[in-house]
């Protein structure tokens, strides 16, 4: 079935439907967030959120319209929301908080290695060289490239999900790909 007709029954109330919409998108919504930069936990919980939000929008989308792009900006929104719900905590205040060698013990919490999902790569090789790459780019940047290979997206569509000028989200792009080859050549 196809995802505008997946969309219209779940504006109907057919709560199959709107699993379907779940099970085919959540794993690009994950993608997309961790592109943004959300850590992998932050990723489920921002994509966990969306769908909530969206479940309690979805009468009001306009079914025509793409709806991905529609619940990406809606998860976009999330991770800000979480973000800007989190009080920082200066490193500072952690040093005091565990003094001695235990105050690198608490930093090292913070970083987040997490590779990008498996299936993003055909091969362990190239996946190697790939993801070390795209760990060098902009987050933008990497948002954008996972956006338009990952998710097929127009680059009005990504424009419009990451509220950008398309023109913006042209450069970027163009920028990011010309990085990644000089980065993948032999």
């Amino acid at each position: 079935m196809s995802e505008e007709a997946l969309v219209r029954r779940a504006q109907e109330g057919d709560d199959a439907a709107f699993d379907a919409l779940v099970v085919s998108t959540l794993p690009g919504t994950y993608r997309f967030l961790r592109g943004l930069g959300a850590s992998q936990e932050d990723a489920e919980d921002a994509a966990q959120e969306a769908f909530v939000r969206a479940w309690k929008s979805l009468k009001r989308f306009d079914a025509a319209r793409p709806f991905k792009p529609w619940l990406y900006q809606i998860a976009k929104n999330a991770y800000r929301d979480m973000a800007r719900r989190r009080r920082a905590i200066p490193a500072s205040d952690l040093a005091r908080e565990f003094p001695g060698d235990d105050a690198s013990d608490a930093m090292s919490g913070f970083s987040d290695p997490a590779p990008l999902p498996d299936e993003l790569f055909a091969s362990e090789e190239s996946r190697a060289q790939v993801q070390a790459a795209l760990s060098e780019l902009a987050p933008s940047e990497q948002s954008i490239l996972s956006l338009r290979y990952d998710e097929g997206f127009s680059f009005e569509e990504i424009a419009e999900t990451l509220e950008r000028p398309a023109g913006t989200v042209r450069s970027i792009h163009h920028r990011a790909l010309a990085r990644l080859r000089r980065m993948l050549a032999p």
